[in-house]
């Protein structure tokens, strides 16, 4: 998938036919192994421009905390990008929290996305209470049953 600047021309347009408040949701978490699925919605007031804001992919984790924090503290009304740097920080947190309650799988490193070395994890020590059961990439989990 192409990956293109936030702007807010979906916002804009929305206005222009009568929106008055526009939110942006996004997800994370969806084709990780282990741990929460984390949904953000945010809305920016439309005249506030915050610098660096795009998919929280392309983002590095240091300038995501930052983006984080400017984020939740001006939040009233534009965009997706936004909404995906809350749930990835939000996410990424409560990853960093389980490494801390079980350090074995490595999720301070992978967040729970499939890598080797969660696999290879999976493989040693088996699932964790907070490895899905039912919401999950089950091709994944068949090469280590």
């Amino acid at each position: 998938m192409v990956r293109v600047p936030a702007t807010r021309t979906l916002e804009n347009s929305l206005r222009r036919v009568g929106f008055v408040h526009v939110a942006g949701v996004d997800e994370v978490g969806r084709g990780c192994l282990a741990g929460p699925v984390v949904a953000a919605a945010v809305l920016l007031h439309p005249d506030r421009h915050i610098p660096g804001v795009c998919d929280s992919k392309l983002v590095p984790s240091v300038k995501r905390e930052q983006l984080y924090e400017r984020i939740v503290r001006g939040a009233v009304a534009w965009a997706v990008a936004a909404a995906s740097i809350v749930a990835k920080v939000t996410r990424d947190r409560q990853m960093l929290e389980l490494h801390g309650r079980d350090p074995r799988y490595g999720f301070d490193r992978h967040k729970g996305y499939a890598t080797a070395d969660h696999l290879e994890a999976v493989a040693r020590f088996g699932y964790s209470d907070v490895h899905r059961r039912s919401f999950r990439p089950s091709t994944l989990f068949d090469t280590i049953d």
